[in-house]
């Protein structure tokens, strides 16, 4: 069972988890009155909230999960994220505004003090997962913290504390580490599996055993597809899986030796899941399921936020923390934590997402007390995701993992919701082959040209060159990748690494949300590949605008190159979205084959420039570097930026697409957003018959 997996580490720290609770009963009981009203009401809700985790912790395993029903089920889920929940966030202690005012003094020590009773909602994953190990670790850090408190004068306070939070950071960050790492690769840790593998998926109760906060999304989407014929079930099962596996025979990679698969879904498709899961295992990979505790803009196990403002206001964090001793230390850990459990790290053979779509967008307060980046710490987090990735691509490099990701809605995008399913389901088993062969005659144009020209129409101020790299033998080479259905499902786009030298321009949507945000008039300024100015009109302050922008999509970089242009060409996911009227809705995983799209960051072959990358016609894919990557040769840490945003033109915002020779010959794409090339006209079908729809709605 999964709680052996902590077992030892629970035994090792037993006196000092006993001495930890003992200690913050007495700040809960009043040991910090001493510290003023308002200190001594943020210590005691402190101790007072790690103290129910304590509890909860003994209560899970006689748990009367049956003898609940729903609704006490919903308000016993409420009180676990208390102080975190959105109607609470305002005046929760984890608002770095809310702790300024009512905090005073320094301003700088309220602010790490909201950002430490944020960092306490991990203590509800460690009650689930019975980590009374890391709850040790965890209470004796805010301990200390309790004690500088104390003892500390108001002057020098707020170092002091960074200082206490630094050395209980390297203090712990061996165990911590080797905790997270043990439960993301290790499929001994079954506590979010076995919900998965075990419990009795007809009754919606089985999502409060993950101790997530559950929404009407979680509850309504287990019930739908509870209620699905058991044929179509395993038929999403299927298509998931199986673009796994395809994703590992179109890249060439070698399977010997793999032993599991991280699942990473929306919880409530369980239903689906669990029989991808058999699958999996049929096929030689068993099942792995985490997520992380804090969240995270990209979830493995994705459910409804408490506070998507909570999330949004402490983003940076870590900048708290960030030196450059800091990052040699934890890169040197990671590296002899991943050889010792080399098995574990070399066995795993890559994550299948399956992700939603549907949610409402979000638009952030801007919270002035939010941690920001200062310059050093943007350097210095750049040094150290670089660090750590590059330790991580040591263990496991690139060539020897795949992933695929595949996206459903959710009951929040609206009446339409069983039907939008129902056409999804559609849009993510489109003919493969009709999509290959178009697309080919499509790269069998484009690896004529030297440049590409892209327009707007309609309002949208795009016009962009892009440039590509020169090809030797055209029998054999292409730069175009033809992607089908097989690590990125649904079917639809060519896309290729561009040239920096020569991409110039201006790249403009009128209005597009990416990771959850929302951007209106979003545009990049290109020049020689690289972004040389941004904006958006989401504020009335320009300045505004753009720290919305480069907080968002830039950092921690101040520039990022062009990674990659591609076509899209599912203008049936286009269509369904047009006609339900969910276009700004869709995940970037359909809204990319819905026009072209341009990803600022790393190309899509950072760390596999080398691997071998052929078409189905056998031609080899020769733009995977560009000017930019290929300093991984001599500069690993200056190649990679560790980002890459899609950001779509749709086709109703879109002018032409032309190719153009070395002798300046045209060859048009796409003219007015409809495709012209000889060979591709049936992708206009679903186009024309949309706009016949819309004339007979406006009839």
């Amino acid at each position: 069972m999964d709680q052996n997996v902590f077992a030892a580490w629970n035994e090792v720290f037993e006196d000092r988890y006993k001495a930890v609770a003992g200690r913050l009963e007495e700040w809960r009981d009043g040991k910090g009155d001493s510290l003023g009203e308002a200190l001594g009401t943020f210590v005691r809700d402190a101790a007072g909230l790690c103290l129910e985790m304590v509890e909860l912790e003994r209560e899970l395993p006689s748990f009367d999960w049956e003898g609940k029903d729903l609704a006490q089920l919903l308000a016993w889920n409420r009180k676990l994220h208390r102080g975190f929940l959105e109607e609470e966030y305002p005046m929760s202690w984890a608002n770095p505004a809310h702790c300024v005012e009512a905090l005073g003094g320094d301003s700088r020590v309220a602010v790490l003090l909201a950002n430490l009773y944020a960092s306490l909602r991990t203590w509800r994953g460690y009650a689930f997962e019975h980590r009374t190990s890391m709850m040790a670790l965890e209470g004796e850090r805010l301990l200390e913290v309790f004690d500088a408190l104390e003892t500390g004068a108001a002057e020098g306070l707020h170092d002091s504390l960074v200082e206490v939070l630094r050395a209980q950071e390297l203090s712990q960050m061996e165990t911590v580490m080797e905790q997270n790492l043990v439960r993301r690769m290790d499929p001994a840790f079954r506590t979010y599996a076995s919900i998965l593998e075990e419990e009795n998926l007809g009754d919606p109760r089985y999502l409060f055993r993950y101790g997530i906060f559950l929404g009407e999304n979680e509850l309504e989407t287990a019930r739908h597809l509870a209620a699905l014929p058991e044929g179509m079930l395993e038929a999403m099962a299927r298509t998931y899986v199986d673009a796994f596996f395809r994703g590992y025979a179109r890249d060439e990679k070698d399977l010997t030796g793999k032993k599991t698969v991280n699942l990473s879904y929306q919880a409530g498709f369980e239903p689906v899941l669990r029989r991808a899961a058999a699958l999996f295992r049929e096929r030689g990979l068993l099942p792995l399921v985490h997520f992380d505790l804090e969240g995270s803009p990209r979830p493995r196990l994705i459910h409804t936020k408490s506070s998507r403002q909570l999330e949004y206001d402490h983003r940076f964090d870590d900048g708290i923390l960030l030196t450059e001793g800091r990052t040699r230390v934890a890169a040197d850990l990671y590296d002899r934590l991943l050889e010792k459990h080399h098995d574990l790290v070399t066995g795993m053979a890559g994550p299948a997402v399956m992700e939603s779509f549907g949610e409402k967008p979000f638009v952030p307060a801007q919270n002035p007390w939010a941690v920001k980046y200062t310059p050093e710490q943007t350097e210095q987090k750049t040094v150290h995701t670089s660090r750590m990735n590059a330790v991580y691509n040591k263990h496991l490099p690139r060539s020897a993992w795949s992933f695929t990701i595949i996206t459903y809605p959710l009951p929040e995008i609206g009446p339409d919701y069983e039907a939008v399913f129902q056409e999804t389901i559609r849009v993510n088993t489109l003919d493969v082959d009709l999509y290959e062969r178009i697309q080919k005659t499509m790269i069998d144009a484009l690896d004529r040209a030297s440049h590409v020209r892209v327009t707007g129409r309609n309002g949208n101020r795009t016009d962009l060159v892009v440039a590509l790299p020169p090809l030797k033998d055209l029998e054999r080479q292409t730069n175009f990748n033809n992607c089908t259905a097989d690590v990125n499902v649904p079917v639809g786009e060519v896309f290729t690494s561009p040239q920096l030298k020569g991409t110039n321009g201006l790249l403009h949507v009128k209005e597009v949300y990416l990771f959850d945000l929302q951007y209106r008039d979003l545009e990049f300024t290109f020049q020689d590949g690289v972004t040389v100015d941004y904006a958006c009109a989401n504020y009335e302050d320009p300045e505004e605008n753009r720290r919305y922008v480069q907080e968002n999509l830039l950092h921690p970089h101040q520039s990022l190159p062009l990674g990659e242009f591609a076509i899209g060409t599912n203008t049936t996911a286009y269509a369904m979205a047009r006609r339900y009227r969910i276009g700004k809705l869709l995940p970037i995983l359909i809204e990319e084959k819905t026009g072209p799209h341009f990803a600022i960051g790393d190309t899509c072959y950072s760390w596999s420039e080398d691997l071998p990358v052929h078409n189905q016609d056998g031609k080899e894919v020769m733009a995977k570097d560009n000017e930019r990557s290929i300093c991984r040769k001599t500069d690993v840490a200056g190649a990679y930026t560790y980002k890459h945003t899609d950001i779509t033109i749709p086709y109703d915002e879109l002018g032409d697409i032309v190719g153009v020779t070395e002798q300046g010959e045209e060859i048009p794409l796409l003219r007015n957003g409809r495709f012209v090339l000889p060979g591709t006209e049936e992708l206009n079908i679903p186009l024309d018959a949309l706009e016949e729809a819309q004339g007979r709605n406006r009839d």
